[in-house]
């Protein structure tokens, strides 16, 4: 669709020209300025009125490119546009081939737009992500049987599994928790997970689902589709834990504020005195959620770390 104004100026726009729309006129003196190299200097950069927004004519040249370039005008584009022109004159005089048959080379996309379009799609990724978290699909039980059975298949992500009801208060586990670390150093038998036992529809093992939402998560990103198998059984068993942990910690961080990690519907993983002689429990929990307050990280920076981590060999 052809823009109506030119965000340089104002007027009638007749198209898009250096990625930006621009009427004839800004068109004309952006790549006249350009292509010959001219260096404008305001005489009132304090009292200019072309450093105002508005939409009349600008008569002061300096501060015209200088809106120019604040529009996004790319003077590589002028560069790319100039000897796309010169190879078409070119094949006119020799050549006589139809338009068809002829290549338009596209300008160049700024580094900053193509940074802004991959952090959107993250950014995207993890609303799905916390929606998938959210959602009524509970793969505790039947549990899954091996991180093969995980990655087979395509992302469940895309899917509307619905909104999962959240409980009030929270469902415990049959079984009391443990860290493992408490249950090396103290030989503390854990007793099994009953065989009997019928949990409520929207109970969830947040410690085995958990893993199984990030490794959705992982099916997503674009080059796990050139792995073979055994690649990308190795990259989950290696990056997973880390991601699941970090995923949670900012999802509390980000919507509760808390000062521990609270899973969806409420439920807190470590509770009583366990977690004070767990130095590894307590820098899941804790920690994270810790370093996130002290570093003020945002959403933006949150899901690129995501993303390295997701990475790390």
């Amino acid at each position: 669709v052809c823009p109506t104004t030119c965000a340089v100026c104002g007027l009638k726009a007749i198209g898009y020209n250096y990625n930006v729309a621009s009427c004839q006129g800004c068109k004309s003196f952006f790549r006249r300025s350009v292509e010959q190299k001219r260096r404008f200097v305001c005489e009132k950069p304090d009292e200019c009125e072309e450093n105002r927004d508005g939409d009349k004519p600008l008569r002061c040249r300096a501060c015209r490119f200088e809106r120019c370039i604040r529009a996004g005008m790319d003077v590589r584009a002028v560069g790319a546009s100039k000897g796309w022109l010169s190879r078409r004159a070119a094949n006119a005089v020799t050549t006589t081939e139809a338009p068809s048959a002829m290549t338009l080379i596209p300008a160049p996309v700024p580094m900053e737009s193509v940074i802004d379009r991959v952090i959107e799609e993250f950014l995207h990724l993890e609303l799905s992500h916390q929606k998938l978290r959210r959602s009524r699909y509970n793969p505790s039980f039947p549990p899954p049987r091996s991180l093969e059975w995980c990655l087979n298949g395509p992302s469940l992500m895309g899917i509307q599994f619905g909104d999962m009801p959240v409980p009030y208060p929270p469902h415990q586990p049959p079984v009391p928790f443990v860290p493992m670390e408490d249950a090396l150093l103290h030989r503390i038998v854990v007793p099994p997970f009953p065989a009997c036992y019928v949990p409520p529809a929207t109970f969830k093992m947040w410690m085995m689902v958990d893993l199984v939402y990030t490794i959705e998560w992982l099916k997503t990103l674009p080059f796990m589709r050139k792995f073979n198998h055994s690649d990308k059984i190795r990259l989950a068993s290696n990056v997973t834990q880390a991601v699941t942990y970090i995923t949670a910690a900012f999802d509390a961080y980000d919507t509760t504020k808390s000062d521990v990690t609270v899973m969806p519907d409420g439920t807190v993983i470590c509770k009583g005195l366990e977690i004070k002689e767990s130095t590894v429990e307590h820098n899941k929990w804790f920690g994270i959620i810790s370093r996130l307050k002290e570093l003020q990280v945002d959403k933006r920076e949150y899901v690129l770390l995501k993303a390295i981590m997701a990475c790390d060999p």
